[in-house]
């Protein structure tokens, strides 16, 4: 009689999660402040109302409410999107630029909208334009890069100076210890200090302790 046999386990049932949707890109646009004052701080389309996020309790633009443009003003990624922002609109039109400069300065003030220009200076120091800066961020990773292949394999200009330095800085101070040898105007032949046993050992330590296999 065959031995019976346990049968095999029931395979368990892989639990899968279900796919997160993505958030949608918001397509409310602002209502501007009032009807005779439209809004037109888009950062997509030049001239067109900005768009707005209602899911999170937003009813205009920050430049077209104040409470929100003080409150991008708190944070680093809302003052990155209000340098962004200018500097769209500078690169764009010069007329909404300065629309939104005036906004800013009557809603927080003038020293609010000073901190803002600077941040937009500091990140036309990287580049005029946003391509621009991606081109000299990626020429800088470029350099870096082969600073850093050429770097492994021999010292640099400043460690080689500072290596020239070393090692005069070493032979002035045993010419001072040892001036019959290692001074130029007094210095003695080899033949004349150095034993035959010193001789032999250099020779040995030259030629001799080591091998190439």
């Amino acid at each position: 009689m065959a031995p019976m046999r346990r049968p095999a386990a029931a395979a368990k049932p892989v639990l899968r999660r279900p796919a997160q949707r993505r958030a949608y890109y918001p397509k409310e646009q602002c209502p501007g402040r009032s009807e005779a004052n439209a809004c037109r701080f888009s950062t997509v389309s030049v001239g067109d109302k900005a768009r707005m996020q209602p899911a999170r309790g937003q009813t205009r633009c920050c430049f077209c409410d104040a409470d929100l443009l003080q409150k991008h003003l708190t944070t680093a990624p809302g003052k990155r999107a209000i340098s962004n922002a200018l500097e769209y609109f500078k690169e764009h039109d010069e007329e909404i630029y300065d629309d939104a400069c005036n906004r800013i300065k009557a809603f927080v003030g003038q020293e609010a909208l000073d901190q803002c220009l600077g941040r937009l200076a500091r990140l036309h120091k990287k580049g005029p334009t946003k391509a621009a800066r991606a081109r000299n961020a990626q020429q800088k990773r470029e350099q870096r890069e082969a600073a850093a292949r050429v770097s492994k394999g021999r010292p640099t200009d400043a460690e080689q100076a500072e290596h020239e330095r070393e090692e005069a800085a070493c032979l002035r101070r045993l010419a001072r210890k040892l001036p019959a040898i290692y001074q130029e105007d007094r210095r003695r032949p080899t033949a004349e200090w150095r034993s035959r046993l010193a001789e032999g050992f250099c020779k040995w330590a030259r030629y001799d302790s080591w091998s190439m296999h």
